[in-house]
């Protein structure tokens, strides 16, 4: 139930997709989890790309993670390891990709949460990682009351389009990255 706006609508969960060029693709689906949390929606973030096991020290590092776990009601989970995908996916890569997506499935399948972000999954997808059909059957299983946030790749990925609800490309227009600026601490993670 809503806190101020008396009950929020649960028989329509969506599922909603952040992709393209530009950054911004977890900025967008997190702020959508603060809004959430703020109506006292219970949310759970799983990361695909960033960090591996999820301890502490590597969670930091995010700082959108610091301000989330303030909320009783988020949780989150990180897969991967901490080098990016170039070229073939390694074993360990694949592993870690599999692992996300048994662990998403449950989850979304759980009703447990109101809204769940599967974080770079679609670059899962686009670096042959997982298959575009394993993520369709995930968002068959999902609870009827789970809305789903899907972000990442730069490549659009029409299946998934299909059967979204929301589909929003974030292009880049222009990026410090491009004058030789860094990643900046507490702006871009």
């Amino acid at each position: 139930m809503g806190k101020e706006n008396g009950p929020i609508e649960r028989e329509l969960r969506l599922v909603q997709v952040f992709w393209g060029g530009g950054r911004g693709k977890t900025s967008a689906a997190t702020g959508t989890a603060v809004r959430a949390l703020g109506h006292g929606l219970n949310v759970h973030l799983i990361h695909f790309f960033k960090g591996g096991s999820g301890t502490d020290a590597e969670a930091d590092e995010y700082g959108e993670l610091v301000a989330l776990r303030r909320f009783d009601n988020f949780s989150h989970e990180q897969f991967g390891i901490s080098s990016w995908i170039a070229g073939k996916p390694t074993p360990e890569q694949r592993k870690a990709g599999q692992e996300a997506l048994e662990v998403s499935t449950k989850t979304i399948a759980s009703g447990e949460y109101d809204l769940v972000i599967l974080d770079e999954i679609l670059y899962a997808i686009s670096l042959d990682v997982i298959e575009v059909s394993d993520l369709l059957k995930l968002l068959t299983l999902r609870s009827p009351q789970t809305e789903v946030i899907l972000t990442g790749s730069h490549l659009r990925i029409p299946e998934i389009e299909e059967v979204a609800d929301q589909v929003t490309e974030i292009k880049k227009v222009k990026h410090p990255y491009d004058r030789g600026i860094s990643a900046r601490k507490g702006i871009d993670y």
